[in-house]
């Protein structure tokens, strides 16, 4: 860093010094600070799901397109989420049979959408009482 911050000293006009100084600080940010993961996706997205989407987004100016794309999208989520939940329901059915209720619980709050409860704390009273 401190190398690229001399060369700041030998520029004259305010617009190089910007576009260097901002240059030295995206190379650092590029070489120490990681990227984030990308935002996890549904269970039941397919890689095919993501395409179409990435796809969907390069043609946003051309509406014809954009429309048909997004009715195929609309329609493959449709299908890969009616798949993901029966393949959960014959596996809810399976662990009903043998009894593991432990799977059957886990299975169903995966469906529904809750998440594990975290503790709560005791509430907030006054002084008196």
């Amino acid at each position: 860093m401190q190398n690229k911050f001399e060369i700041l000293e030998q520029i004259t006009t305010a617009e190089e010094k910007w576009s260097q100084l901002k240059e030295c600080i995206q190379d650092a940010l590029k070489e120490h600070v990681p990227k984030r993961p990308k935002k996890e996706h549904k269970k039941w997205m397919t890689q095919n799901i993501l395409d179409l989407m990435d796809e969907r987004r390069k043609v946003k100016n051309n509406p014809n397109l954009y429309q048909s794309l997004n009715k195929r999208v609309r329609k493959e989520c449709h299908e890969a989420k009616e798949e993901w939940l029966n393949k959960k329901c014959d596996n809810i059915e399976a662990c009903s049979i043998s009894k593991c209720s432990k799977e059957i619980y886990e299975e169903i709050n995966e469906i529904s959408g809750k998440r594990k409860s975290c503790p709560q704390s005791g509430c907030i009273k006054a002084k008196d009482g």
